[in-house]
């Protein structure tokens, strides 16, 4: 089962990545892949699920939904799982998720392994192999909950390539019946998205990365121009986002975003785990550092030993001389 979020009408791209994943578990659990949907009401998103795979959809609907309250989520998503007893519930690691995700988990008195990057199935045993960054992102571990269903897991959005509709798709909606535990005493006066500060990094192709080794302002402004001039994003490192050089939404890592570009440049980053496990794939990752031994050099396809802030000034009047051919 995959826990639908609703934004603006639509269903969450993290939803859909989900959607991709589930139907490959499923099919090799030989199962039914079916999804959660909480709100005010349903309208055509069960049709959009039943598109990406879904065969059953699970619908709790309310006004009392209109506003986002975790507790009440939570209640309504472990009343829906009593209901449909699925093996495995997967969801994205979203503000709103890991929000009421937790007290779902405590109500059905099971497992949730947070903040995955890769999912897996033992088919002989039926269990869930859910993997995440451990011991500050030096390592990953698989946690398995062998005694509890269901097996919950919450996975980073945009850790997954998007999937193909299905054809034909079409999803059966099954309406849950539902009634709060109590009055939770909360009144959602407003809600407000938060502000993207220039592109997506999780959507970009290109992608310049700063990191502590390069860790300033004119560096910053550098990464900008370039990525502007190609058609990217930028994006960094923990410290150079903790330093305030860069917005929280372009922190890479496992604290931040996953990001899947064809072309990552790498500037005076290290490769420390922490940031590593946030790269989920790449078609050329391009790394600059002064330290020939740096661990980012063990994953480059292309290896530049020098000083990144003495080889920027030369790449941009590179790429500007190019440009105004």
């Amino acid at each position: 089962m995959v826990v639908a979020q609703v934004v603006d009408g639509g269903l969450h791209p993290s939803t859909l990545e989900l959607l991709g994943k589930g139907r490959e578990l499923a099919q090799k659990l030989d199962t039914h892949l079916s999804a959660a949907l909480i709100g005010p009401e349903s309208g055509d998103i069960p049709q959009q699920l039943g598109r990406y795979g879904a065969e059953r959809v699970y619908c709790v609907e309310g006004e009392e939904f209109r506003g986002f309250v975790g507790n009440l989520y939570g209640e309504a998503l472990a009343a829906i799982c009593r209901e449909a007893r699925p093996e495995v519930v997967l969801a994205a690691a979203t503000d709103q998720n890991r929000a009421f995700l937790p007290y779902a988990a405590t109500l059905l008195e099971t497992g949730l392994t947070a903040n995955c990057m890769a999912l897996e199935v033992d088919v002989e045993k039926r269990l869930l192999l859910p993997t995440r960054p451990a011991y500050s992102g030096n390592l990953m571990a698989t946690i398995v909950c062998p005694e509890r269903r269901p097996q919950m897991a919450t996975v980073k959005p945009y850790s997954f390539p998007m999937p193909e509709p299905v054809d034909g798709g079409e999803a059966e909606v099954i309406r849950v019946g539902f009634e709060p535990s109590r009055e939770w005493g909360v009144e959602v006066l407003e809600s407000r998205g938060r502000e993207q500060e220039g592109p997506d990094i999780r959507k970009a192709d290109f992608i310049v990365g700063v990191g502590r080794g390069v860790a300033q302002e004119k560096m910053v402004e550098q990464a900008r121009e370039l990525a502007d001039l190609l058609g990217g994003a930028v994006g960094g490192t923990r410290p150079v986002c903790d330093m305030g050089l860069l917005p929280e939404g372009a922190q890479i890592g496992q604290t931040g975003v996953s990001i899947s570009p064809k072309l990552y440049l790498a500037l005076g980053i290290s490769g420390a785990a922490p940031h590593t496990v946030g790269i989920q794939g790449y078609e050329a990752l391009v790394a600059v550092n002064k330290d020939r031994e740096a661990p980012i050099f063990s994953m480059a396809t292309h290896a530049c030993v020098a000083d990144a802030k003495e080889l920027m000034p030369r790449l941009l009047h590179e790429v500007r001389r190019i440009k105004k051919r």
